[in-house]
């Protein structure tokens, strides 16, 4: 249902002589992002699990209270 005004809107933003190239561009640009994302949400949860531990300190001898 949103989908139809949202191109009339999108078709505003841009001036006549660059429209389909503008519009193409941020579309192409939107879906690369958004299929590439679940990779970089993995990479992410990657690079926090092997770095939290070098920052964690070893509490194994320590009192308790």
């Amino acid at each position: 249902m949103y989908a139809g005004p949202l191109w009339a809107i999108l078709a505003k933003l841009f001036p006549i002589k660059v429209r389909f190239t503008a519009l193409s561009i941020s579309y192409s640009l939107a879906v690369t992002i958004s299929s590439v994302s679940p990779a970089f949400f993995v990479i992410f949860a990657a690079l926090t699990s092997i770095t939290t531990p070098v920052f964690a300190k070893d509490r194994t001898n320590a009192r308790l209270a």
